[in-house]
């Protein structure tokens, strides 16, 4: 396949890395000592259309590592000057474009694997169970990245002394409560086109596989199944060849079952990992710093 048949649609690299910047914009805010007031509104906002920016580029280039470095380096310079345009006019403003860049560092990991992960879109043919695995991958990467990066953001706030701690700590914990249903409402997508593309394996068994040169192949039909990978075709025939009557045929699977119900097996691990990443993530990190940054005054 070439570069322009591997990439996800745009508005799915846009989104996805958008969300991405939104939050991390509030997590850079946060670390910054800033509350929840209009700078920390004007950071999250810039980033995150700055982060549009760079997906919607990193869209059109078809060497997803070095795109996604490159632009999310120029993505966090753009987003600096911004800032500083806004914040600190003047010539100053101009020393927003290094910090900028330094600022945007700590994305490039989680912009390279959305990047690789949107990179997979286009092995499966459009509109089919795999094709929508392939996007959600996507977003799967998106929300693993945002709720691993807010429980450490969130250790490092516990140990801020500022007044508006708690607040921000229960910012955090929104935002990290949203990630994980997304992770666990991503999985479940998932787990269901497993279970039908093993349907569809099993149904394969039980069906005749065209021959290469096989004339006369029906047209797939309403009930016709296509796993999303491979040209092979499967025929259903009913009855029997008799002197008066040939036996009924229809198109009934279209593709290789096996290389559908191997590429959602991926999927599925890779969903599992992040649901027990999530998990032991809440299970070690989250009671020492409720414990930490949540007490009443005077306790």
């Amino acid at each position: 396949m070439n570069g322009d048949m591997t990439r996800a649609p745009q508005g799915h690299y846009a989104y996805a890395f958008g969300v991405v910047g939104l939050v991390g914009g509030l997590f850079t805010a946060f670390l910054f000592h800033e509350g929840l007031g209009p700078i920390t509104v004007l950071i999250t906002l810039t980033t995150g259309l700055c982060a549009a920016g760079v997906g919607l580029a990193v869209s059109q280039r078809s060497g997803w590592l070095w795109s996604s470095l490159a632009f999310g380096v120029l993505g966090g310079m753009v987003n600096g000057l911004l800032l500083a345009m806004i914040l600190a006019p003047g010539g100053a403003a101009i020393f927003g474009v290094p910090f900028g860049g330094l600022c945007s560092l700590p994305f490039l990991p989680a912009l390279a694997l959305m990047a690789h992960a949107g990179s997979r879109y286009g092995r499966a043919r459009a509109r089919t169970e795999l094709s929508a695995l392939d996007q959600r991958a996507l977003l799967r990467t998106a929300a693993t990245s945002i709720a691993i990066a807010g429980l450490f953001v969130g250790l490092l706030v516990s140990q801020q002394g500022d007044h508006i701690r708690n607040g921000k700590l229960l910012a955090l914990g929104v935002v990290e409560l949203a990630a994980f249903v997304a992770i666990v409402g991503l999985a479940l997508a998932d787990r269901r086109v497993l279970g039908k593309l093993l349907g569809a394996e099993q149904q394969a068994s039980a069906l005749r596989l065209v021959a290469p040169n096989e004339a006369d192949v029906p047209a797939p039909g309403l009930d016709c199944i296509d796993v999303g990978v491979g040209d092979d075709r499967y025929l259903h025939e009913e009855g029997a060849y008799t002197f008066r009557s040939a036996p009924s045929v229809r198109l009934s699977l279209v593709g290789d079952p096996v290389r559908a119900r191997n590429a959602a097996v991926r999927a599925v691990c890779v969903d599992a990992a992040a649901l027990l990443a999530g998990i032991a993530l809440f299970g070690h990190l989250l009671p020492g710093l409720l414990s930490s940054g949540l007490r009443l005054p005077g306790t």
